[in-house]
């Protein structure tokens, strides 16, 4: 029998999708945020398919919520560590995504095609549409978790956390297989980090051991029981509550047990190195930032517009 659920759970955002699997709804964690997860990979000089990180999809929504833009996010060294090795032999970056089969497909984006946050931020996005042969889950751009929610929520050092993305080493023979990793907010974005690769960035310390891969990967934050519930929103399974807190950019290693360095989350372990189990998640908020450049930003306006100016009345 399908049961039909209506999800609150995504940051105050409904989500209706059917399930014939009680467990699917009485789950702390919802196995069906998973599908908002795919995986990015390239085609080597031997023909060969390699995985290298992991995207996640989002929508904008227009203000009436009629019209929906998806898009998909990654971190951005992810495709700068494949464009600097020239390791894409044919210039296209190969998203693994789930079909509603239950095998899994590609879908081909030229390089050109990702579009870089402004400043130096690890974030790169592009537009894109999954044919409907696929089976994906697109996060809409209300669940980010917004400076109003942190102060209405009182978010801060304990909360849970928890993301979703490629284990190098169980991506899935037949399917994608998208583990969930556990853990808690160490540090809120007060004080800068320091990012080879970046510079100085704002970001989210995390207690939650991140691995190759993993770039790329959607942060969430998980609320047991939301402090504060507003308007006629309703919260599922006791208050279970998730937003979208950011995007894994990497880790912490200690090298030679000395020093700390900060590794990307494509680079090959090192036997030499400890994971300090330390993550970097970039604000969710830099992720709308990249969205709402003119590049993106017009094209959308422009669409619905359009679609106004198609629906409006006409005068007899």
């Amino acid at each position: 029998m399908l049961i039909t659920q209506h999800d609150y759970r995504l940051g105050n955002t409904p989500i209706t999708y059917a399930t014939n699997n009680q467990k699917d709804i009485n789950m702390q964690i919802p196995d069906n945020i998973r599908k908002c997860v795919a995986f990015i990979a390239h085609l080597d000089k031997n023909d060969k398919i390699v995985l290298k990180g992991t995207g996640f999809f989002v929508s904008m929504l227009s203000d009436d919520q009629s019209m929906y833009f998806t898009y998909l996010v990654t971190a951005r060294h992810v495709i700068a560590n494949i464009i600097a090795k020239n390791l894409a032999k044919d210039n296209h970056i190969w998203i693994r995504i789930n079909k509603k089969d239950g095998e899994y497909g590609y879908k081909r984006i030229h390089i050109s095609q990702f579009i870089p946050h402004p400043d130096s931020v690890d974030i790169m996005v592009t537009p894109i549409l999954p044919d409907p042969i696929y089976d994906f889950l697109s996060l809409p751009h209300t669940m980010f978790l917004t400076q109003n929610a942190i102060d209405s929520q009182q978010i801060g050092l304990g909360d849970d956390v928890f993301m979703t993305g490629l284990f190098v080493r169980h991506a899935g023979k037949e399917r994608n297989t998208p583990i969930v990793r556990i853990g808690n907010i160490s540090a809120m974005p007060e004080e800068q980090v320091y990012s080879k690769a970046f510079g100085n960035m704002d970001a989210y310390l995390i207690e939650l051991r991140s691995l190759g891969g993993l770039s790329g990967s959607p942060v969430f934050l998980y609320l047991a029981n939301p402090r504060i519930i507003k308007g006629n929103s309703t919260i599922l399974h006791g208050g279970h509550q998730f937003y979208l807190l950011g995007l894994l950019h990497g880790h912490w290693d200690l090298h030679s047990a000395t020093q700390d360095v900060v590794t990307e989350d494509y680079q090959q372990e090192n036997k030499d190195k400890i994971n300090t189990g330390i993550g970097i998640a970039v604000p969710a908020m830099k992720i709308l930032e990249t969205l709402n450049q003119p590049s993106l930003k017009e094209p959308r306006d422009k669409a619905i517009q359009e679609e106004k100016d198609r629906t409006a009345p006409t005068e007899d």
